[in-house]
């Protein structure tokens, strides 16, 4: 699966923590940022602990959560500031602005790829693990194809980050629907994203909106059957699913209106 790869970023502040702190110590550390939401020193310890050897202790389970965070908010951050600064007027100090941020997210992008490949998918043996680090490097080749241009001959290009997306998205649902149950958090997570791919990167509002009605229909089926642990976890994503579909509900049915008329 082609894509570029780079060194993590380590900060000078992160290496030297890094020197001090032990793998439990830097997971701690993690959820103390989380909980203050300071999620740039969050990612600071998360880099940490990823690079170091796992423990005797180490729960590779219950730090997947806590690595998802860390990047997920740095990313989204610099997502939100990319799309406001889209909004100013043209001005080259803007644009150059612009392009800075594009930057990042491009380094913060291809970090997780290569962190996910080479560090996190292979801890992981059991099927739910697997299922959510490759959505995560699908989600990530989304990230990065939204900000490109469509350029077929470069690496960095738009349709090079989609096509490794459908690709691991893909993957991933073989693998899902599977081994896990329709009512699965990381299962319904990954229909949620790769239908949300479908719509803003392939512009296939039917196979983005026939991808989450099978979702929804499917997790609606079993929601009753939950614990209450597990129903809130499931019917968090399933009101998402219902709010997308609700969205894009006007633009299939026009679809479907202007086959009817062509007919």
């Amino acid at each position: 699966m082609p894509h570029a790869t780079m060194p993590s970023p380590i900060t000078s502040e992160s290496t030297t923590k890094a020197g001090k702190l032990s793998r439990a110590d830097a997971v701690l550390l993690a959820r103390v940022a989380e909980a203050a939401e300071r999620y740039d020193d969050m990612l600071i310890y998360t880099r940490i602990f990823v690079h170091l050897p796992l423990t005797s202790d180490a729960s590779v389970d219950g730090e997947r959560s806590l690595i998802s965070i860390a990047y997920q908010n740095n990313m989204s951050s610099l997502r939100r500031a990319r799309r406001m600064a889209l909004c100013v007027p043209p001005d080259s100090r803007a644009q150059a602005y612009g392009k800075r941020i594009e930057e990042e997210i491009m380094r913060l992008g291809e970090e997780v790829l290569d962190v996910v490949q080479k560090v996190l998918l292979p801890q992981y043996t059991n099927d739910e693990g697997k299922v959510f680090y490759i959505k995560m490097q699908a989600d990530y080749h989304r990230y990065l194809a939204e900000l490109l241009p469509p350029t077929p001959s470069s690496p960095r290009s738009q349709s090079t980050h989609a096509t490794s997306a459908t690709t691991l998205y893909t993957a991933a649902l073989s693998l899902a629907s599977q081994h896990l149950l329709p009512t699965d958090p990381v299962r319904l997570g990954l229909l949620l994203n790769y239908s949300v791919f479908q719509y803003d990167i392939l512009s296939d509002v039917r196979s983005a909106w026939i991808c989450a009605k099978q979702a929804y229909d499917e997790a609606l089926e079993e929601l009753d059957t939950l614990s209450e642990e597990g129903y809130r976890n499931a019917v968090v994503v399933v009101r998402l699913l219902r709010d997308n579909l609700q969205t894009w509900l006007p633009e299939v049915q026009a679809l479907d209106e202007a086959v009817e008329g062509v007919e």
